[in-house]
Order: structure tokens, then C-alpha cells, then sequence
């Protein structure tokens, strides 16, 4: 009935585990969880070597690190039933109905998406603000709100896909540093008009990035956005926008002169308790406008 994929990389997941596996159990139905390490450090694969003693787990530690599409791709490959639960390692189940609740929904052509949550508790360490600040304004997203825009919505983090509707797209392997390997996901989708259903059954984010590690994957995920725009293959976004109408009243000069002026000033704002992401938007242009400067140098 359900396969649960799990792609692990520099987390611990003992407790998602054991929720799983007892919530499985409950709905009394074949399943089956199965856990890639992505060549974790050696600290990780010792925790998780423990969840081996729960029934219906299959545990791997891969010699090499596969990215996120391909170690998917993998996952869902090796996968034996026809329903596949894709979530994020550093998850956590908030809702004990969370098996039930997509057993529920069901569809040999829909897919299926939970949604994403982070606590309602700011957390103590200041360095994780600016990644709290971000999932609670721009991932934490209503499901009726979502329904609204299905495909821009879309996000890996928590979704369950018919194993043969995975097979007609998979997750495109050319991306494999952190970024926008969902968006292109999400397009296919909507390319092959197949459906996406979002419910209520978020399971919360425990990985908060700190302030540096949180910036500099997000100007990976820019390198691949703007790659995919060289390709002329790139999904909607919003920076995208913005670059675009930049460069349509032939503003982009001129913008970056004046975010590369106020770069300290910007950065000083992101490093503030519970920063506004306004500044966060400005960064990321100012990082997409300097790379294109770089790249016209380079030619």
C-alpha cells in the first residue's frame, strides 16, 4: 500500500521513526519505510543505525553523496508499493492521525500535499531567526490557500505520489546542489496536467539552518534558478519577476549599484532578532544581479 522514503543527510530521525512506525501499525495496512543515508557524517550514521529495530525498515547508508533528486529518484525506484510518502529527514509528525489522514485521500492519478509547519515558538538561538523568520512567512501556507495556486505551491517536504504518475516525471537529476529541484518538480506536473490535492497534514521543520548556512543555500538555489533562466527553462518566481522587469526598463545598472551600497546595511537587518524578510528579498536580488555581472565577465 505505502512506501515511506525518507532521504537522510546530517539529521537524526529516531523519533519520526518511531511515530511512523506506530501510526503504520495503527492503520494496519502493508507499508514499508525506507531510509538512504546521502553520506552523512560519521555522527548521524551512528544515531540512525538504531532504527533498524523496527519492523519494515530498510536502512542504507550510501558510499557517496547522490544530491537531493537523484537519492529520490533512487529511493522511489527501490520503492515496493504502489503509494509513495516522500519526506524531508528533519520532519517531525504533529498530527497522530498523519498516516490516516492521506490513507484517506488516496487517488491512483492525484498527488497528494501536506503542507509544511514550523513551531509557534520562536527559537532560542538568535542565528536561527532569519531561517524561522522565512519558513513562517514564505512555507507555512494555509492548504485552502494552496489549493489556489497547486503547482506554484508544491514543495518536497511532505507528499505522497502514485508510483506510477512518479515514474512518468521523477525529479530531474540535472540538479543536484540545494534548489528549485521541487519547482521543476511542480512544473512537470503541471506540463503533464496531473493533479495536485493539498490537505491539511503538515509535519513541522526541525532543521533551522543558522544564519550563514541558511544564506549560502540560498545563493546555491539562486545559481540554479539562474541556470534554469540561461536554459530558458526556469520556474515562475518571484525574483525571476523582478529581474525581469529590472531588466525591462533597463534599471538593472542601477539597482545593483544602489544594493551593493546598502549590502552591509542589509545584512546587519538580516542578523536581528526575528528579521523582516523584506531584507531577505533584497539580498537575494543583489546576489542574482552580481552573479549575471559575473557571469557577462567571464565571457
Amino acid at each position: 500500500m505505502l512506501s515511506i522514503l525518507i532521504p537522510i543527510y546530517n539529521c537524526s530521525v529516531n523519533d519520526l521513526i518511531q511515530a511512523l512506525h506506530r501510526q503504520c501499525l495503527a492503520c494496519d495496512v502493508p507499508y514499508e519505510i525506507r531510509c538512504y543515508d546521502d553520506d552523512s557524517d560519521i555522527t548521524y550514521k551512528k544515531i540512525n543505525r538504531s532504527i533498524t529495530q523496527y519492523e519494515h525498515i530498510h536502512y542504507q547508508e550510501l558510499p557517496n553523496n547522490l544530491g537531493r533528486s537523484k537519492i529520490r529518484n533512487t529511493l522511489a525506484a527501490d520503492a515496493q508499493y504502489p503509494y509513495l510518502l516522500f519526506m524531508d529527514g528533519d520532519a517531525k509528525v504533529i498530527k497522530e492521525q498523519f498516516i490516516h489522514n492521506y490513507l484517506q485521500h488516496l487517488s491512483p492519478a492525484t498527488l497528494l500535499y501536506g503542507g509544511c509547519k514550523y513551531s509557534n515558538n520562536p527559537p532560542e538561538n538568535l542565528a536561527h531567526h532569519l531561517h524561522y523568520q522565512f519558513g513562517k512567512n514564505r512555507e507555512e501556507i494555509a492548504f485552502h490557500i494552496r489549493n489556489k495556486n497547486p503547482y506554484q505551491a508544491f514543495k518536497t517536504f511532505n507528499f505522497v505520489v502514485p508510483k506510477a504518475v512518479f515514474d512518468t516525471i521523477r525529479f530531474d537529476e540535472s540538479i543536484s546542489q540545494y534548489g528549485h529541484e521541487d519547482t521543476l518538480f511542480g512544473m512537470a506536473l503541471e506540463q503533464k496536467a496531473i493533479p495536485i490535492l493539498h490537505i491539511d497534514n503538515p509535519l513541522e521543520h526541525l532543521g533551522l539552518e543558522v544564519h550563514d548556512r541558511f544564506l549560502q543555500k540560498q545563493q546555491l538555489a539562486i545559481d540554479n534558478l539562474y541556470q534554469l533562466h540561461l536554459e530558458k527553462r526556469a520556474p515562475a518566481a518571484k525574483l525571476l519577476n523582478t529581474y525581469d522587469l529590472c531588466q525591462r526598463f533597463h534599471l538593472i545598472g542601477i539597482i545593483r549599484g544602489i544594493l551593493n551600497l546598502l549590502s552591509t546595511f542589509i545584512e546587519r537587518q538580516l542578523k536581528k532578532p526575528m528579521p523582516n524578510i523584506f531584507y531577505l528579498d533584497l539580498y537575494k536580488l543583489r546576489y542574482l544581479l552580481n552573479r549575471e555581472q559575473r557571469a557577462e565577465n567571464r565571457e
